[in-house]
């Protein structure tokens, strides 16, 4: 008897209620669906990161331009997809003048030779709960509101010292802990394709801000999904690495115990052909 009521049950449910579970989502969603929204991009970027940097140290394009082109592509996406946390544009303009002055040099030094600097000028991006110096550290709790880093985690080094410059950290779900990015601190993240979708979680804002040209290239954390799922959804490439390849610390929420084993910093890329550069930066030397 129950094995009927239980059949009929499903049957109900197959038949009735999805049909008109479904006519009501589609008629909302209809309502604010605002497919491919983002203009077309500059060529550059659109090239992978690898490839910038090798132009940027061929002398085929400056820093200074690669830079501003991402920054100028951020706040055309920003008011729309709200991927961005707190921005250093000003910080970063800097950094890239000083590596074109580098670059314009007869004789450069080996800390920024291809081997000891292989991203040397090429901007990247970060999520907003591993710690950058002087940037937001919320992971989108109310809590922490007003909290910033006071030093940098080993793979924001890491990045830095192999030539590349931090543009700007990017939202993430609170306390890193769901399959959407959105927080009572810095809002939603809407999907670039269409921003009545979500973007998936925690490192939403990072695979965002990839995905729509505003970063080629970023660092995720992924303990459930948090790369793999955003990456899916945004169409870029993520990869979760291997427990202790990637150093872990200074990032919020940090965790002991399986929980820390199972947690990894990660890259976040537009081409696969850039996860196998950032990953080895990433590992550290």
């Amino acid at each position: 008897m129950s094995d009927i009521i239980v059949r009929a049950c499903l049957k109900f449910i197959q038949i009735i209620l999805k049909p008109v579970a479904l006519f009501f989502f589609r008629t909302y969603y209809r309502k604010i669906d605002v497919p491919r929204p983002i203009s077309k991009c500059h060529d550059l970027l659109l090239t992978p990161g690898h490839t910038l940097a090798e132009k940027i140290r061929n002398r085929e394009v400056t820093s200074e331009k690669i830079v501003g082109l991402f920054i100028e592509r951020i706040k055309q996406i920003q008011p729309i997809l709200n991927c961005v946390v707190q921005e250093r544009f000003d910080q970063a303009i800097e950094e890239a003048r000083q590596v074109d002055q580098i670059m314009s040099n007869y004789l450069i030094d080996d800390k920024y030779s291809k081997s000891s600097a292989p991203l040397l000028g090429v901007p990247f991006s970060c999520k907003e709960s591993i710690a950058a110096k002087g940037m937001p550290n919320s992971s989108g709790l109310v809590s922490r509101k007003n909290y910033t880093a006071q030093e940098d985690s080993a793979v924001v080094k890491y990045m830095q010292e192999a030539g590349a410059i931090l543009i700007c950290v990017t939202n993430t779900s609170e306390c890193c802990m769901w399959i959407e990015s959105s927080n009572y601190i810095t809002g939603t993240t809407r999907n670039p394709y269409n921003p009545s979708r979500i973007v998936g979680g925690s490192s939403g804002g990072e695979a965002c801000i990839i995905s729509a040209c505003g970063s080629v290239w970023g660092i995720g954390s992924d303990i459930g999904g948090s790369i793999r799922i955003p990456s899916l959804f945004n169409g870029i490439y993520g990869h979760k690495p291997t427990l202790d390849l990637v150093p872990n610390d200074f990032q919020f929420p940090s965790f002991t115990g399986i929980q820390n084993k199972m947690l990894s910093i990660g890259p976040m890329c537009r081409y696969a052909s850039d996860l196998s550069h950032l990953f080895k930066i990433m590992c550290g030397p």
